[in-house]
């Protein structure tokens, strides 16, 4: 499912699942600083079915990206939109204590900008023991300061994560790790984005 967001080159945001998509929710029309669009995609909301009967939420989002630079403006939209996801994520609290954040949030755990995401006991997943520690990042050869990409949780979804981990292989640095067989360049990259996955233990 996807709704058409405010990148007008149709880069979107949007959600693939094997359950029912209860509810949806678009935050494409949210105005941010100055009137203009707060989200450069949108952030929606995604109510999901589980086999147990309860109700998943995830928010999928991309921030402000630090592509033509990183100046003042920027950050301070990035900021912006972190502080609305997050305002969005606990008002999804009402409906379910399973709440996900995830994206390319173009920033740094450390950054002031996505500080707001990790208050009110929301964690990612790194915060697992089982997240790789020799190359955290999420983006070209996995460096530290390549960590963009984020599973952010409830405190009650963070109970559930059972395991976690970052698929590497449709990315070609053949000299750093082994892509797979159909990935012999750059051209054929999935992404030059890693795969963030997390495993959780939601019942039946």
């Amino acid at each position: 499912m996807v709704i058409d967001g405010n990148d007008d080159r149709g880069i979107d945001v949007g959600i693939m699942s094997r359950f029912p998509i209860l509810q949806i929710r678009s935050h494409v029309d949210d105005p941010g600083p100055g009137g203009s669009e707060l989200f450069s995609r949108d952030c929606p909301e995604y109510d999901i079915l589980l086999a147990s009967g309860e109700r998943l939420v995830v928010l999928p989002n991309h921030l402000k990206s630090k592509r033509n630079g990183n100046d003042q403006a920027s950050q301070d939209r990035r900021r912006a939109q972190a502080e609305g996801a997050h305002s969005i994520a606990v008002a999804a609290l009402s409906r379910s204590s399973f709440v996900l954040v995830g994206g390319d949030l173009n920033d740094t755990p450390d950054s002031p900008t996505l500080a707001k995401l990790f208050t009110a006991g929301f964690q990612d997943i790194m915060s697992h023991p089982n997240y790789p520690t020799d190359r955290p990042g999420t983006y070209e050869t996995g460096l530290p300061s390549h960590k963009l990409d984020y599973l952010i949780m409830s405190p009650q979804l963070r109970a559930k994560l059972n395991d976690t981990g970052i698929e590497r292989r449709g990315s070609f640095h053949p000299n750093t790790w082994e892509p797979f067989d159909t990935v012999t360049k750059t051209a054929e990259e999935a992404s030059d984005h890693h795969l963030v996955w997390a495993d959780f233990n939601l019942g039946s």
